[in-house]
């Protein structure tokens, strides 16, 4: 595929000429509208800290995101990789995620654990150095379950493990209902008291008053 290779090593020098000193990385992802040569996705074996080589290509016009997704992690797993031949085997899976046939696939077999192994234990000029800090973005996303109360959230207990009742926060909350729950019913329980009392009231007056009338009457 000379005009897939050619294209993306193109895009690659590029990259690292004019937009790798500012971002360093190990690899990047080519995301396309259209397809290059007919082909859905491209990368280069032992591409990753090549200049020119450590670029994948994917096509995803048509793709769904987590099949896009998928296919994304199977060309950047080739840069050092191979495809899974038999005797390569994943957990509870027909197929692994660098299967000959990319898919909608979630689990690397032993042999992409391999390769992984290798790559981390050598020396390489990218890999191996330390990695720079960025300021422009958090490392660590919020989310439901991580114990910090974050925007939006009046409290975070944690996993569902974690979880074993009412956090304090939630306690108090849930005393000052109960204390405003027991506020309203002794108000509610004096209004009643107060009205009973002045019906009972008004009707003792009505009765004076009738017996008043009945009482001038009878004299009469």
């Amino acid at each position: 595929l000379p005009g897939t290779a050619e294209a993306k090593n193109q895009f690659g020098l590029w990259n690292s000429q004019n937009f790798y000193a500012n971002v360093p990385r190990d690899t990047s992802l080519l995301l396309t509208g259209h397809k290059i040569t007919g082909t859905s996705y491209y990368s280069s074996h032992n591409g990753i800290c090549n200049p020119n080589w450590r670029v994948s290509y994917l096509y995803v016009v048509r793709y769904h995101i987590f099949l896009a997704a998928t296919v994304g992690a199977h060309a950047i797993g080739l840069m050092g990789a191979f495809h899974d031949v038999p005797g390569c085997r994943c957990f509870q899976r027909y197929q692994c995620l660098i299967a000959p046939n990319p898919g909608l696939l979630d689990m690397m077999s032993n042999c992409t654990f391999e390769a992984i192994h290798q790559w981390l234990h050598m020396w390489d000029p990218c890999l191996s150095s330390l990695n720079i800090a960025y300021n422009n973005f958090p490392y660590v996303a919020r989310w439901c379950g991580d114990k910090i109360i974050d925007n939006f959230e009046e409290c975070d207990c944690g996993t569902l493990k974690d979880y074993s009742g009412p956090p304090p926060d939630t306690k108090l909350r849930i005393r000052a209902l109960e204390l405003q729950t027991v506020n309203l019913i002794v108000v509610l329980l004096l209004l009643r008291m107060f009205l009973f009392y002045f019906l009972l009231t008004a009707v003792i007056g009505v009765l004076y008053y009738v017996k008043d009338i009945l009482k001038g009457e009878t004299e009469e």
